[in-house]
């Protein structure tokens, strides 16, 4: 399927309907639709031109233009995700079109479209569109382009999110609404290493913390001027996730194949010691008085064996505590301190499993879709949202699989799924605005991100 350039879509809601959805993208400029367009008769159309509509799911959609019904062609599909061939109008006084998007199980999709420039573009840079299913309530705003394999999404602030990219030289940084993108990376002979995973955002310091899998090291910038500071380098192997400890100034680094925890100053940027993690470690999570460390094991042995626990580690002598919980592959973990739990995700038992802070023991299961991997709370603790790759590719996870991934959306007071819709192709980093507005997540192998806007929850 040919690539997606930097579209997006922004919903104008009113009760129960979508009222109004912009469009940027290539030479397409957007209009409000709070007022409508002039009679069609009255209106010079200057040529029919050639445009590329991308809609996920796309197969039986009506499509409208100005309200009248209009055909068109299938030229690529990727899953449900189709891109059409359509011809519009271009019209002398530029106010554009609205273009009417209907499916049975789906809400409509309406936009009002102004067209630009050369012809030769708009079949270079479909739209990308996606419906959503009748009944959620979570509403599909943008889709943007990133590096190649963006790992995961951090919210700097309301505006922007890091994106590190596995296979590339560095991390993009995005504004959610716009899309300027902008490519930071630490020097040349880190940058030039690539496997940039996770981030971390130290906001007393106004620091943004960045790892870099290939080289065991983590770089440093000033989240605001996006400048690079300093890299830190570490003895652990093939470094990944981090946490931040306010209390001692610390930051914590999960090395997978050196299956071991690095414990970094961070106020003199360098490493102290590493804590063992008796097995491959992956996300973490610290309890609400700041005594314990919480280390998902991905594996016991290594990477595979799906034996993997939760291992519980004293930070007053640096010890393992206790191995708890049932034996998958753990991959991330977030406290949620007022019900006094810890929610984590396992990829091997496709399951968000809780656990009582108080005694270790599960709290129950909640069943998701194939490969849970990030999971992420909302600001104010009530709903949990988890990024499910979907089935990998039986060759390999680096290629496309047969199915699309999914988002998944958990009640945290009624625990129970209360939401879900279908991203691409796995689904993998995951945020939540600070403000708790947007949900922000990653399609790995389509090289994009996602945004939604989140949903009042106090409303009916």
């Amino acid at each position: 399927m040919r690539d997606f350039k930097r579209i997006t879509a922004e919903y104008i809601l009113f009760p129960g309907i979508v009222a109004g959805l912009v469009f940027f993208g290539g030479c397409v400029t957007t209009g409000k639709m709070d007022r409508p367009l002039p009679p069609s008769s009255q209106r010079e159309v200057v040529k029919m031109i050639p445009w590329q509509l991308t809609l996920q799911p796309g197969k039986n959609v009506r499509v409208y233009i100005n309200d009248k019904k209009t055909g068109y062609t299938w030229i690529s599909r990727d899953k449900s995700m189709r891109t059409m061939r359509l011809k519009v109008p271009l019209y002398r006084d530029g106010l554009g079109f609205d273009l009417r998007v209907e499916k049975k199980g789906y809400q409509k999709f309406s936009a009002r479209v102004m067209l630009q420039g050369r012809d030769s573009l708009y079949k270079e840079q479909p739209f990308f569109a996606v419906l959503d299913p009748e009944g959620n309530r979570h509403r599909f705003l943008h889709y943007w382009r990133t590096g190649r394999q963006p790992k995961s999404v951090r919210f700097i602030d309301n505006q922007r999110v890091a994106v590190p990219l596995l296979n590339d030289t560095g991390i993009d940084i995005i504004n959610i609404h716009t899309g300027k993108t902008t490519r930071i990376a630490p020097t040349k002979k880190f940058a030039v290493k690539e496997g940039f995973v996770e981030s971390l955002v130290i906001g007393r310091k106004k620091e943004l913390w960045i790892s870099q899998m290939n080289t065991g090291a983590l770089h440093v910038f000033d989240s605001k001027r996006l400048k690079y500071k300093k890299t830190v380098q570490t003895k652990g192997i093939w470094g990944k996730v981090l946490l931040y400890d306010e209390g001692r100034q610390r930051v914590y680094f999960s090395n997978w194949e050196s299956k071991d925890i690095s414990v970094i100053d961070a106020e003199k940027y360098r490493e102290l010691f590493r804590l063992p993690a008796k097995g491959v470690p992956r996300g973490m999570a610290m309890s609400e008085d700041g005594s314990h460390l919480y280390v998902c094991q991905y594996g016991r042995k290594n990477a595979i064996d799906r034996n993997g626990r939760i291992v519980k580690i004293s930070l007053d002598n640096n010890k393992i505590v206790s191995f708890f919980g049932t034996t998958g592959a753990k991959r991330h973990a977030v406290p949620l301190y007022q019900e006094d739990l810890l929610f984590v995700s396992d990829m091997s038992r496709d399951e968000v499993i809780s656990y009582r802070l108080d005694n270790d023991h599960s709290a129950g299961t909640i069943s998701v879709y194939d490969h849970p991997n990030t999971i992420a709370l909302s600001p104010d603790r009530k709903m949990l949202y988890v990024s499910c790759r979907g089935k990998n590719n039986p060759k390999s996870y680096l290629l496309k699989g047969y199915d699309l991934g999914r988002i998944y959306v958990i009640d945290t007071v009624k625990m129970k799924v209360v939401e879900y819709w279908k991203g691409g192709n796995q689904p993998t980093g995951l945020d939540v605005s600070p403000d708790g507005r947007f949900v922000v997540f990653s399609d790995f192998l389509d090289d994009a991100i996602r945004v939604y806007r989140r949903p009042d929850i106090s409303s009916p």
